[in-house]
C-alpha cells in the first residue's frame, strides 16, 4: 500500500511540476481577453464515459490520503485543471449540459483549494501562488472561449462560473497579501 501511495504521490509531483505557469495578462475582467501560456492537465476519462465514476472514486481516495497542505492544494488544482479541460472537450462535442456540470465541479475544486490556502497561508510559497494565479487565468480564458461558442441560452451558467473563478483568484490573492 505504501508503494502505491508513493507512486501516486510521485506521479502527481511530476505532473504538477512539469507544467509552465506564467501569464501575460492578469486582468480579472470578463470582457478582456486573457492570454496564458499555462497548460491545463489532460482530463483523461471524460464524465460521459462509463468508467468515469471509478475515476471519481479513485480521486476521492487519493484526497483522503493527502496530509500535506501544499500537496492538497496541488491536487485540487490538478482536479480543477482536468475539469476545465474536460469542460472544453465536452463543449466541443456538443454536450453542453454535462459541460456545465463539469465546469461547476471543477470550479468547486478551486474553491476548496481557496479554503486550503486560507487555512495554511503561511505554507504557500510565492512560486505556488504564481502557479495558482496562472492557472486561474487560464481557466478564465478557457471559460471565455466556451462562452463565445455556446448558444445564448447556455451562456449564463458559464458566465457565473467565470465570475466564481475571478472571485476565487481574488480571495487567494487577498489571503496571501494579509499579514
Amino acid at each position: 500500500m505504501k508503494k502505491i501511495l508513493f507512486l501516486i504521490t510521485l506521479l502527481l509531483i511530476v505532473l504538477l511540476s512539469s507544467y509552465p505557469s506564467f501569464a501575460l495578462v492578469s486582468s480579472p475582467s470578463a470582457e478582456i481577453k486573457v492570454e496564458s501560456k499555462y497548460i491545463l492537465a489532460y482530463p483523461g476519462i471524460l464524465p460521459d464515459h462509463p468508467l468515469y465514476k471509478l475515476k471519481v472514486l479513485r480521486d476521492k481516495i487519493i484526497l483522503l490520503l493527502i496530509n500535506n497542505p501544499q500537496k492538497k492544494v496541488d491536487f485540487y488544482l490538478l482536479q480543477t485543471d482536468k475539469g476545465i479541460a474536460a469542460t472544453e472537450t465536452l463543449t466541443n462535442k456538443g454536450n453542453i449540459k454535462l459541460a456545465q456540470e463539469t465546469a461547476l465541479k471543477a470550479e468547486h475544486n478551486y474553491t476548496l483549494l481557496t479554503y486550503e490556502v486560507k487555512r495554511n497561508k503561511w505554507e504557500i510559497s510565492n512560486r505556488q501562488y504564481n502557479k495558482l494565479k496562472s492557472a486561474a487565468l487560464k481557466h478564465q480564458e478557457t471559460l471565455q472561449n466556451i462562452i463565445v461558442k455556446v448558444p445564448a441560452e447556455e451562456k449564463e451558467i458559464f458566465k457565473t462560473i467565470l465570475y466564481f473563478s475571478q472571485k476565487n483568484l481574488e480571495e487567494v490573492k487577498n489571503t496571501l497579501l494579509q499579514e
